[in-house]
């Protein structure tokens, strides 16, 4: 429910900007992806929880953010479909889920169907007729991209408020695509102009606010959670640098929750682990010394 409340503003934005168009879209993705879900765990003989858990809401809902307002009713459903079907249902509850299924219906479309899924209509256009957004980085910027920055600010202040251990995760995210658009700009851009289109123009703080707090995959602890959303980070940008295609955040994003389990193996080799142990168990005694002093009794 949290992220869906964060969901609101960037679709606020997108009703703003492209009307009933908007709308048509998340209500497509969400009927897609609750009824894939229901037919499948039918299928299966399971207990029908696509609608308590909401996370099929969700997916369905995250899909229909990322891709044009004006994307054919088909194509979201597919992604829908990929996203519950392949990479969710396969692993039981969302939480087990060892990718971001909406991360994952993202790829599929990608792959599938570059053309549609990187062509957006110009919002100053009452027709809508669409353009190849995907051009360069300059042109979704300059076009208001795939998503409205502002907006997904606030949707990161929301989870601040609710769950405020996820904002590392979107911290270290942030720090290394800040840190890699300053130091390696590209073509003819200045470092502050390369800093707000790498961050501004595509899916890339979009996903680093609801996918890389992903709670099914992200770690637990504070400065583990930064780590993990660095890492992310590192891949997100090699792939927007380097990738086939325009933007390859959601390539990036499964990359991450494939890999971190080799990460976190490494870092317990090293004894990291131990060191967040050590130093939870540190705090624990500290907030049992406080409650016990505050409670009149002998610390």
């Amino acid at each position: 429910m949290n992220y869906l409340l964060m969901l609101a503003a960037p679709a606020i934005v997108s009703w703003y900007y492209y009307g009933a168009l908007a709308f048509r879209a998340i209500l497509t993705g969400i009927i897609s992806a609750v009824a894939v879900e229901a037919v499948a765990l039918l299928i299966m003989k399971k207990k029908l929880n696509c609608l308590s858990d909401m996370h099929a809401v969700f997916t369905g809902f995250a899909i229909a953010m990322l891709l044009p307002a004006t994307a054919p009713i088909w194509l979201i459903g597919a992604g829908a479909a990929f996203a519950i079907l392949v990479a969710k249902i396969p692993f039981g509850p969302a939480h087990k889920a060892p990718f971001v299924p909406a991360a994952a219906g993202m790829a599929f479309l990608t792959v599938c169907f570059p053309d549609e899924v990187f062509k957006y209509p110009a919002i100053d256009s009452a027709s809508f007729d669409v353009f190849d957004a995907g051009s360069s980085l300059a042109a979704q910027l300059s076009a208001g991209g795939t998503c409205c920055a502002v907006a997904l600010l606030g949707s990161c202040a929301l989870l601040t408020a609710g769950k405020p251990k996820r904002l590392f995760n979107v911290l270290g995210f942030l720090t290394v695509c800040s840190l890699l658009a300053v130091i390696f700009p590209r073509g003819s851009f200045s470092r502050p102009v390369s800093l707000l289109t790498e961050l501004c123009a595509g899916s890339l703080l979009f996903s680093g606010i609801f996918f890389v707090t992903d709670p099914g995959t992200s770690p637990k602890h504070p400065l583990t959670r930064f780590i993990y959303g660095a890492f992310a980070g590192i891949i997100c940008m090699i792939l927007r640098y380097f990738g086939t295609f325009e933007d390859g955040t959601c390539f990036g994003i499964l990359l991450t929750n494939a890999f971190w389990p080799i990460v976190d193996s490494s870092l317990r080799k090293i004894g990291y682990h131990k060191f967040i142990e050590k130093s939870m168990a540190k705090s624990a005694e500290k907030r049992k010394q406080k409650a016990a002093l505050k409670g009149g009794e002998p610390a």
